[in-house]
């Protein structure tokens, strides 16, 4: 059996881009406001900066930050690579990954040997 396994690294910025793209085919993904920034602190969740209308005073804006669990990025990693034109295996196990401060779709993927050796 072989094993292939793929890393797709994002940046912060097109991990903001993919969550806000993602919004568009599940709105109530995120809380109301558009993702400004994100950043990620540690290996299981991503911090995200919404910039959201504050109602008492009109047109004012203000910055929320809500955190992520990591399962809950891979949805929306998969559709940034579909939108970008980026080839993703069908069968392949795809998860989130969070390494070294940098958001990744990690995608595994297992065929079988054309020959085998004994």
């Amino acid at each position: 059996m072989v094993m292939e396994f793929r890393k797709i690294i994002l940046s912060k910025g097109e991990l903001a881009m993919a969550l806000n793209a993602y919004r568009r085919i599940a709105p109530n993904y995120l809380p109301m406001g558009k993702v400004v920034g994100c950043d990620v602190p540690n290996e299981q969740e991503v911090a995200i900066d919404l910039e959201v209308e504050w109602e008492p005073v009109e047109k004012a804006m203000m910055l929320k930050r809500i955190k992520l669990e990591r399962p809950k990025l891979t949805d929306p990693l998969i559709h940034f690579c579909i939108e970008h034109h980026i080839m993703l295996p069908k069968a392949g196990k795809k998860s989130a990954l969070l390494s070294q401060g940098m958001p990744a779709l990690f995608v595994e993927l297992e065929t079988l040997a054309v020959l085998d050796f004994d």
